[in-house]
This record gives C-alpha cells, structure tokens and sequence, in this order.
C-alpha cells in the first residue's frame, strides 16, 4: 500500500503578498516611512493600514528583504555606517587646531575628523576696501544624534509607550511628612488616570 501524503492546511503555509502590499514593502525600505509608504502604495486610509500592515511579520520580512538587497546593491553595510556615526560621535574639536591655536589646513586634519565636519566656509575680512583676514566658519555634525543612532543600534533604548494607569508604588527612605502625603496620594487605590485599550478597526482593503 503507497504510502499517503500529508499536506499542510492552509493556514500553516506562508501568507502571500498582494501587489499593493509588495509596493508599499519596496516604498518602506525606500522611505521609512509608513503612512507615506501606504498611500504610495494607493491605500485609502494611509495612517491605519501603514499601522496594520507593519503588524504582520510576512510584511516586515518582505520589508527586510528589500532592505537588504538596498544594502547590497550599494555596497554599505551596517559596520560602516556605525564607523561613520562612531566618527561624529568621538569628534575632538582639538584636532581642528595647531598648538598656536590656529586651524590648520584642511589636508592637515586627520580623516576621520573631517568625516565629522558638515561644512567649511572660508570668506575674507575686508576694512577699507583692503583684505585684513581670511575668516573661516566651520559647523560638524551632531553629536547628540550620532550617539542615539549607535544607542538604538545596540539596543541601548528602550522607550515604553503603554500606560495602564498612574499607580506608583515608590520606596524612598524619608521621614518627610510631605512626602508622605505625595506617596499617600499617589498610591492610591483609585488610579487618577485610567487608560483603556482601544482597539483599531481599519477597513478591509487587500492588507
């Protein structure tokens, strides 16, 4: 007796994505941006199905894909965009400068600080009709930003963005009758703000 096949049922195989789908995959690995992204892509409530489709992990894997053959078309990789922010991050104003504290030529600064620099105008002083100085404006790239991008990278933050209530349970070595008020007040059994989940209804519009 031949042995009999077992297929899978439907549900277990792998959801297929629809052309409009697929085009807002290729627009948010493109953009980033995700009702941009849905409404490139000719969906009617842009905002909601960007959200509802970023939901679905067979969307956010097309995404990826698409993401990765971006990377590998032009050559970057995530080493060096790191290597690049790592750059701005550890920039050091001091290598802009000679001991006499004059800026140095720009070929005389080293590489990866001038990676770090945004822009370098040069324009004479004039007095009287007469060239007195050459003033030079320097602006680098932000720091601050560089270091969150790294941040985010490494998996440094992490924001929390749901809220059930403005119950705080707080341990404080206080003896402050004040304090303890504010805790009475805030440990309340009563919550002062109550959050109730909200559920998203979008229309069915090929997700």
């Amino acid at each position: 007796m031949a042995k009999q096949t077992k297929y899978k049922r439907k549900t277990d195989r792998p959801p297929t994505i629809s052309a409009k789908q697929d085009l807002y995959c290729q627009e948010y690995a493109r953009t980033g941006n995700s009702t941009k992204s849905a409404e490139f892509a000719g969906y009617n409530y842009p905002d909601r199905h960007g959200y509802a489709l970023r939901q679905k992990p067979h969307i956010l894997d097309k995404i990826q894909e698409y993401i990765d053959q971006r990377n590998k078309d032009s050559n970057v990789t995530a080493k060096m965009v790191i290597n690049e922010l790592w750059n701005i991050a550890t920039f050091d104003l001091g290598e802009l400068f000679n001991e006499d504290g004059k800026l140095k030529p720009i070929l005389e600064i080293p590489k990866q600080y001038r990676k770090a620099l945004s822009m370098v105008e040069t324009r004479a002083e004039i007095q009287d009709g007469v060239k007195v100085a050459d003033l030079t404006k320097i602006k680098v790239w932000d720091k601050i930003k560089a270091l969150e991008l790294i941040g985010k990278n490494l998996g440094m933050w992490i924001e929390k963005t749901e809220t059930t209530n403005l119950n705080v349970n707080i341990e404080a070595e206080t003896e402050s009758p004040i304090f303890k008020k504010i805790v009475e007040h805030m440990t309340q059994e009563k919550p002062i703000i109550e959050v109730k989940p909200i559920t998203l209804k979008v229309p069915d519009e090929d997700q």
